[in-house]
């Protein structure tokens, strides 16, 4: 679970650095209320976007197999540690 969690925040991160309209370096204490407000108002659906961009990624990556069957197949107690958010 907590590769999978690392991967969504990261994700989630580049909506808010997009809606923000700027990059890692550019947020700072000037700007930390704006982002506070923008995880507040938008928190929700950054973690529905992450979820699907990362659905997407591993279909592509395994053929286009849904990320239900992919699982079912990895190799390892840890191999689907990603899918499991």
């Amino acid at each position: 679970m907590r590769y999978a969690a690392g991967f969504l925040a990261m994700i989630m991160g580049m909506y808010l650095l997009a809606d923000l309209g700027g990059e890692l370096d550019d947020l700072d204490h000037r700007n930390f209320e704006q982002a506070r407000q923008l995880i507040d108002t938008k928190g929700e659906a950054y973690f529905a976007r992450a979820i699907v961009s990362v659905g997407r990624a591993l279909e592509t990556l395994y053929g286009g197999q849904p990320v239900g069957a992919v699982v079912n197949h990895l190799p390892g107690r840890n191999g689907g540690r990603i899918l499991a958010a």
